[in-house]
């Protein structure tokens, strides 16, 4: 995984660069499930633009309901973080933020939303990068607690 940035910089214990998210590299498949019902999805991490994002594309489809979303994970040097820029098919896009990673676990925290169903809606996406990884999707809305609306399980493909 990638080195840490020194202690001193503001960023103690987050990573560096987008190594620490090889283990979500390949072609995945799996359930989501949550408030908003289950589904099956497909999901492929890569590496693109001479390694300096990594693409996620995933689509879950449900019973009555087809999601689709494309994300891009990138190293910001100025803010010595990892940023997520998430592409929902509904029409907004997710502007995440790294706000903490501990033993395999990172936190991103939005830090704005295009287009939100709601203008009071923050969202949370935590990643675990266990073998296989897993996530979880928080919302709030009006100033409440996140809560936990969507979990994804995923298995390693082929």
């Amino acid at each position: 995984m990638g080195d840490t940035a020194a202690p001193d910089d503001g960023s103690a214990g987050l990573p560096t660069d987008l190594s620490v998210l090889e283990p979500m590299l390949g072609s995945w498949s799996g359930t989501s499930s949550g408030v908003f019902g289950t589904a099956k999805l497909e999901r492929t991490c890569e590496y693109v633009l001479d390694r300096r994002f990594i693409r996620v594309a995933t689509r879950s489809v449900s019973d009555d309901e087809v999601h689709e979303d494309i994300g891009f994970f990138s190293y910001d040097n100025e803010r010595k973080t990892l940023v997520f820029r998430e592409f929902h098919n509904e029409g907004y896009v997710n502007h995440y933020v790294l706000v903490g990673a501990q033993d395999g676990v990172l936190t991103f925290d939005s830090e704005h939303i295009e287009n939100p169903y709601d203008p009071t809606l923050r969202a949370r996406t935590v990643i675990t990068l266990g073998s296989p990884p897993s996530e979880t999707l928080e919302l709030s809305t009006n100033g409440k607690p996140l809560r936990v609306c969507v979990s994804v399980e995923l298995h390693r493909r082929g």
